[in-house]
């Protein structure tokens, strides 16, 4: 039986004492209902997985200690996946997050798209983490997705191919993207509003690279579009299906 997972920010060498947060305090006391010396396993978000002991709970659970017992580092997959997506509405939102970063998403950037519907606020980027941070413990995914400030589609393309990486644009007249072969370990994937992207929008995007792909001939809401492009990104491009590699 696997260990329930926490997170914390910095994990120290084994051998050491530290405490859990007051929000990872209260669920291992409460809805775990862990004891001294349970074992439990805590990430970093940055690849840091530990196997830990708790030493001390205090304040009725809301101050634990544990004790740190094995330290690993676990290694990159690739390709990293940077997903862009004009946001849908409501608790969409959750299920996007949640479902991309299980699937391994290196980082969102929320779209500002002509015909979004969303623009989300600065503040909204807090609730956001949450939502990965409880997804990584979830499903034990060791690394913490990033994200980035909202951004124009043909900006965020640009940041991209400045940096080499394949983009990839989400769109019904696109190739299939079983038949799309990405040289890179750095892809970008675009998915627009449940409008689509402008005609000037997909020009720009072009303009620097893009290639336009198919997920299906079905009109897909844009949470579910995410989850079959990361999924054929990360898991169909590890087994030979079409999407390859430079790295070495």
């Amino acid at each position: 039986m696997s260990l329930p997972v926490f997170y914390r920010a910095s994990i120290p060498p084994p051998g050491q004492c530290t405490e859990l947060d007051a929000r990872e305090s209260k669920h291992a006391a409460g809805s775990r209902r862990l004891q001294a010396d349970d074992r439990i396993s805590i990430i970093d978000g940055a690849g840091v997985v530990a196997e830990a002991v708790i030493r001390a709970m205090k304040s009725r659970g809301h101050d634990i200690s544990v004790e740190i017992i094995s330290r690993t580092v676990q290694p990159l997959s690739y390709p990293r996946v940077h997903l862009a997506v004009a946001m849908p509405k409501g608790e969409r939102q959750r299920t996007l997050l949640d479902m991309s970063t299980q699937l391994g998403m290196a980082s969102f950037t929320p779209l500002l798209c002509t015909r979004s519907i969303v623009k989300p606020p600065a503040s909204a980027q807090g609730r956001w983490r949450r939502i990965c941070v409880e997804a990584c413990k979830q499903s034990g995914q060791p690394y913490l997705p990033l994200i980035h400030d909202p951004k124009p589609p043909e900006e965020f393309a640009d940041q991209v191919q400045r940096h080499r990486g394949g983009i990839l644009v989400a769109h019904k007249t696109g190739i299939p993207i079983a038949a799309v072969a990405v040289p890179a370990d750095e892809v970008a994937l675009l998915i627009g509003p449940e409008g689509g992207f402008t005609a000037q929008e997909i020009s720009a995007l072009r303009s620097v690279g893009a290639l336009l792909t198919s997920l299906g001939s079905h009109v897909l809401r844009v949470e579910t579009a995410a989850v079959v492009g990361l999924s054929y990104l990360k898991i169909g491009c590890g087994r030979g299906y079409g999407v390859q590699s430079k790295r070495n």
